[in-house]
């Protein structure tokens, strides 16, 4: 639930894939979080929010995982999964207005 600004930050994914499109994450294959099944790619957050009524939608920081540092604690587990090279995975923040 929001007001009128809602501010979203996900892991995303297929980036080379300009249709909106998910990856899909069963169990704990993505760092072995239980809770995150999907790697939405931005066009398909994009997509998701102007569906459920948002009227403005900006992407506001987009970073591939080329430029994080391994080594931290969140990425403990999974990084056979996750594409070090940053051509299809990141993370991603979006502001939306209703």
């Amino acid at each position: 639930m929001t007001g009128t600004l809602a501010i979203i930050e996900s892991h995303i994914d297929m980036l080379d894939y300009d249709r909106p499109a998910m990856a899909f994450y069963p169990n704990d294959e993505l760092n072995g979080d239980r809770s995150n099944w999907w790697g939405p790619n931005v066009a398909a957050v994009e997509a998701m929010l102007k569906d459920v009524g948002f009227d403005r939608v900006s992407l506001v920081s987009l970073r591939s995982y080329e430029s994080e540092y391994r080594n931290l604690g969140v990425f403990n587990r999974g990084q056979e999964k996750i594409d070090w090279a940053g051509r299809r995975q990141g993370r991603a923040i979006w502001n939306a207005w209703r």
